[in-house]
């Protein structure tokens, strides 16, 4: 696995996902096809990362605000 702290971290936390941070070639996974498949299953995330993704998720789908 190669990447910047701070991209782990996203993922780790749940600000992001590790199929986002490898398709924005932010983490990048070597090895055998096997092993990269089963890499996610190896990672002990944060006990908050379902919330924090629900939370980006919500912000995503609020409306832009209308200033005037």
């Amino acid at each position: 696995m190669r990447g910047h702290p701070r991209d782990l971290y996203r993922v780790y936390s749940g600000r992001s996902t590790l199929a986002a941070e490898i398709s924005a070639e932010r983490i990048e996974l070597d090895g055998l096809p096997a092993m990269r498949r089963a890499f996610p299953s190896w990672m002990a995330w944060s006990p908050f990362a379902p919330a924090m993704r629900q939370a980006v998720v919500s912000v995503d789908q609020m409306p832009e605000a209308h200033g005037g």
